[in-house]
């Protein structure tokens, strides 16, 4: 039976998180949803991600600090960082050195396939917590 990957959503629209998580549990990741930089701190250290998707929308302290703390303890999660790509969120983005940048808004089908290189899983089971 093949464990399946852990992916957290972070990201302060209620839409964009359920769209998101729903279309990966479809896909057979295992998902958590953090609505603040806050609860995605909780969450990465709780759940130790393989993926972390954050819409670079979360507030900006938070959202720069939870990228260094994933960057410094948990070098082998892949970040996938949406984006609106205004001026500041394009300097953010220099800084943070995320695995892929998506434009919002975004299709959870292109999340699923930046995935699927490193997961070959065609499993439909998982949980959103």
């Amino acid at each position: 039976m093949m464990v399946a990957k852990k992916v957290l959503v972070v990201s302060n629209d209620p839409g964009d998180l359920w769209t998101i998580g729903r279309a990966m549990v479809r896909h057979g990741f295992s998902v958590t949803a953090a609505a603040s930089g806050n609860d995605g701190f909780r969450q990465l250290e709780r759940n130790q991600p393989d993926y972390l998707i954050v819409d670079s929308a979360i507030q900006r302290g938070d959202l720069l600090a939870l990228l260094a703390y994933s960057r410094r303890y948990f070098p082998e999660t892949k970040i996938i960082m949406l984006t609106d790509h205004t001026p500041v969120t394009q300097k953010i983005e220099q800084l943070v050195g995320a695995n892929h940048y998506l434009p919002k808004p975004v299709d959870p089908e292109i999340i699923h396939s930046i995935m699927s290189g490193t997961d070959i899983s065609k499993s439909s089971a998982g949980l959103i917590h």
